[in-house]
């Protein structure tokens, strides 16, 4: 990317995509993109108590402009991100879909000339009673490896099953980000038909759909 040398865009399966860390954002650059927002959008993250959330928030704004200067030689002045009746961004009068996720201090962001969604997770410890709650009884034996019982629904320290829950996750979120239906959407989407989708990048799981 032209715009930025800390920038590199990724090819996975026809999916591009950018991973950024907020760590090299400056303060300079911090304030130039916040200013390109939307005066809505400069207050939502105002708002926000948390210094990497707002950093994430305006990392995903210059993601977005620096892709698509370089792809349609519009100035970043020129391009302004909307939200739809759903609540997902697009970018106005542009075919091209977009869709960012963010954890800790990396930002992600996926492009495509069709609706997607991306989601990145960090791959930690973490009680896996939830899975009763958001997957099918297919995905919980998935993430196990046999069918659950009630001592599996605690909290899990393994690493291959932290992984593949990360990985299921990760996807449903992707999923219900594609479709614009939220999180709300969560236990009703189905994962495994696209595993592949997902992969590992350092201590996270990225899925894009």
């Amino acid at each position: 990317m032209k715009a930025s040398k800390k920038l590199k865009l990724y090819l996975k399966q026809n999916m591009k995509y950018l991973i950024y860390n907020i760590e090299n954002l400056t303060n300079e650059e911090y304030q130039k993109w916040f200013s390109l927002m939307t005066e809505e959008k400069q207050e939502r993250v105002s708002r926000y108590k948390d210094i990497e959330r707002r950093k994430c928030s305006v990392a995903g704004e210059m993601l977005v402009k620096n892709y698509i200067e370089e792809v349609t030689s519009t100035a970043p002045e020129g391009i302004e991100i909307l939200i739809g009746d759903n609540g997902k961004p697009h970018i106005k009068n542009c075919e091209i879909h977009f869709n960012i996720s963010h954890c800790e201090d990396v930002v992600v962001c996926a492009f495509s000339d069709e609706e997607i969604g991306i989601d990145i997770e960090k791959i930690r410890p973490i009680s896996l009673n939830i899975i009763k709650r958001f997957y099918s009884e297919k995905e919980q034996k998935y993430v196990l490896g046999h069918s659950p019982t009630q001592k599996d629904f605690q909290k899990c320290e393994d690493e291959e099953i932290l992984e593949r829950f990360y990985r299921i996750y990760t996807l449903k979120e992707a999923i219900c980000k594609k479709s614009g239906i939220g999180i709300k959407g969560l236990k009703e989407a189905d994962a495994l038909p696209f595993s592949d989708k997902s992969f590992k990048e350092n201590d996270f799981i990225i899925s894009i759909i």
